[in-house]
């Protein structure tokens, strides 16, 4: 074979694996789209999870199914979907802890590593953080908060979702700025969490509107801080931690990640559609319900996110010296 009948050959064999990887996006999906949630039902990343399954199904006119998998702080559900083929019908619905400070904290206790083992597809959007206590402490705010903690060291408890999750971060950056002792009591997720509040058994939380709320709603827990940037619309009268004096700030992200491997093609089709699935006023109402501000960003901006994540993790990590040997 001479030189041109080699490249016309590889011409013909490149166009038609071009051809049948174009088949393939435009025929996805062919069957049921399983959407891994790392957490418990009933938890905001579950509430968030199902709403996109449900209009994914709308919109491909097949079942996205809405897959919990709870454990390890999101780390059992995470790696399913890193493991999964590169095919685009596993998904994970994800949060900063779960593709990034999982396994700053944890690097021997994580398996996979979120910019090898995933494919970013959308970034969804920003959860502001909200500081609860038990209604019953005798404190109206983070200052009286710390006051109480530094004359009890060890008494006082607090919950966390997760391992990375925002309770975890903003508790042990608080802990470090404040030089307070306070217990940490880990969960498998938000709505194990809010339950042991409810009995009494935490006297502090950290979480968006929708982890806190339950509790809000039934007078056993009371506002006293936000662990954000800035104050939040909906409770414009608490002040944030840093205007109390205590230097700490850190939010959830959510977005939605495949298998590394996923063909180019089947990522911008994976990425266009959940963005629409997610779009309109509607939608947004529904997300700012459960504490969440709408962000949407493709894949670009998803990947930025998990990259920023590792990088402050790693930052508060070593400052607060949370991280596992």
């Amino acid at each position: 074979m001479n030189r041109r009948q080699v490249v016309v050959a590889g011409g013909a064999v490149l166009a038609t694996a071009t051809a049948a990887s174009a088949l393939a996006q435009s025929n996805f999906p062919a069957r049921p789209v399983r959407l891994v949630i790392p957490y418990p039902a009933g938890g905001p990343t579950d509430a968030i999870g199902r709403l996109l399954a449900q209009r994914l199904t709308e919109i491909w006119k097949i079942a996205v199914v809405p897959d919990n998998r709870p454990g390890a702080g999101g780390i059992i559900g995470a790696q399913a979907v890193a493991t999964s083929p590169a095919d685009g019908y596993m998904l994970l619905l994800t949060a900063g802890s779960t593709t990034g400070s999982a396994e700053v904290l944890n690097p021997k206790g994580t398996p996979y590593r979120s910019l090898r083992d995933f494919s970013p597809v959308m970034f969804i959007g920003v959860q502001p953080t909200l500081m609860v206590v038990d209604a019953n402490l005798p404190v109206k705010d983070v200052k009286e908060f710390v006051a109480l903690a530094r004359a009890n060291p060890g008494k006082y408890n607090y919950a966390t979702s997760s391992t990375g999750s925002s309770a975890h971060f903003a508790f042990n950056m608080l802990k470090v700025v404040a030089g307070i002792d306070l217990v940490e009591i880990p969960f498998t997720g938000a709505a194990p969490a809010n339950q042991a509040f409810a009995q009494g058994q935490i006297q502090a939380f950290m979480g968006g509107v929708a982890t806190v709320s339950p509790n809000l709603q039934t007078g056993r827990a009371k506002i006293i801080g936000v662990a954000s940037a800035e104050r939040m619309d909906a409770y414009p009268d608490v002040p944030t931690l840093r205007e109390q004096g205590f230097a700490v700030e850190w939010d959830t992200w959510y977005g939605v990640v495949a298998p590394a491997g996923v063909q180019a093609a089947l990522l911008d089709k994976l990425s266009a559609d959940a963005m629409a699935a997610l779009d309109g006023e509607p939608v947004r109402v529904q997300l700012e319900k459960m504490g969440l501000f709408r962000r949407l960003g493709g894949r670009q901006k998803m990947a930025d996110a998990m990259r920023a994540e590792i990088a402050n993790a790693t930052r508060v990590a070593l400052e607060a010296k949370m991280v596992k040997e």
